[in-house]
């Protein structure tokens, strides 16, 4: 039995969503994306300030698709923070 192809496409995009969903939700809003070279690979952290000094978290190294998710991202922050204003 096969599955319809608007159900194959409707059940890739809700994974997509969520999968975007988690990445946005695993950020705070009052951190930043920095970047460190490694041995000529570039990986990428996510910083915040905490009352004991800067903690950073590592996001994974780079991709395309990890720099559009960092980007898109950004740019949500940017748009709620206008809103916001």
């Amino acid at each position: 039995m096969s599955v319809p192809l608007v159900a194959q496409t409707t059940y890739a995009e809700l994974l997509e969503r969520c999968d975007a969903s988690s990445f946005n939700q695993a950020f705070s809003e009052d951190g930043t994306f920095s970047s460190k070279t490694i041995k000529d690979r570039r990986y990428w952290y996510f910083q915040t300030s905490t009352a004991h000094g800067r903690v950073q978290r590592y996001v994974g190294p780079e991709t395309p698709e990890l720099l559009v998710r960092i980007n898109h991202l950004r740019e949500l922050r940017d748009d709620e923070r206008s809103v916001a204003r």
